[in-house]
């Protein structure tokens, strides 16, 4: 199947007290049968946006994915019956409680 490949790079800047971290970043290899960017332009803003649209993509990709590559392993195939219930409701194809507001 051919892919987009992508780096996702991870940098530890502040540790939880603002102090500065100097750690190697952490780098991983992520080949997808999507384009990233036409995912993100796909968020629904109405649940997250920007830096959390951002966030909530590369998640639910790099899960995703990996439940794909690894689907003839029981622990990732327990996974994928959850993860669509999941899928089906960020598409929109099924409803979900918004938190009560306070």
């Amino acid at each position: 199947m051919k892919q987009h490949h992508y780096t996702i790079t991870v940098q530890h800047i502040t540790d939880k007290d603002g102090n500065s971290v100097n750690e190697p970043p952490l780098i991983c290899d992520m080949p997808t049968h999507d384009n990233l960017a036409d995912i993100l332009a796909k968020t629904d803003t109405n649940i997250v946006s920007g830096n959390d649209a951002l966030r909530l993509a590369l998640g639910l990709k790099l899960l995703g994915e990996l439940i794909l590559e690894n689907k003839n392993q029981a622990f990732f195939n327990d996974l994928a019956v959850h993860f669509g219930e999941i899928m089906k409701i960020v598409k929109g194809r099924k409803s979900f409680r918004q938190p009560e507001k306070e």
